[in-house]
């Protein structure tokens, strides 16, 4: 599923950033939230994606562990972003899927 959104995410940007004609976005660092803690498998594949959408995006992606309170910390601080699309949080759907 964050595979998915992730690519999303890259088809919806146009490539690398040099392929397009619009150089406004992103227009600086990516933030990546993630609502666990640092060292567990979610940190890993957050890291790997963070990497991919550098590679893509062309702009530093900065991932950062916000654990607490079942991701309702990582959560409220995506949600007080600026929105301007440079702050994704990685999440994983519950048991209820």
């Amino acid at each position: 599923m964050v595979v998915v959104a992730a690519l999303a995410l890259v088809a919806a940007c146009g490539g690398p950033a040099g392929d397009r004609g619009d150089a406004a976005f992103p227009s600086g660092p990516i933030r990546l939230l993630v609502p666990f803690v640092a060292g567990g498998p979610t940190d890993l594949t957050s890291r790997a994606y963070g990497q991919f959408l550098e590679h893509e995006l062309g702009q530093p992606v900065l991932v950062e562990n916000k654990p607490g309170a079942s991701g309702a910390l990582a959560t409220r601080e995506l949600i007080s972003a600026k929105p301007d699309g440079h702050t994704l949080a990685l999440v994983t759907a519950g048991p209820w899927c």
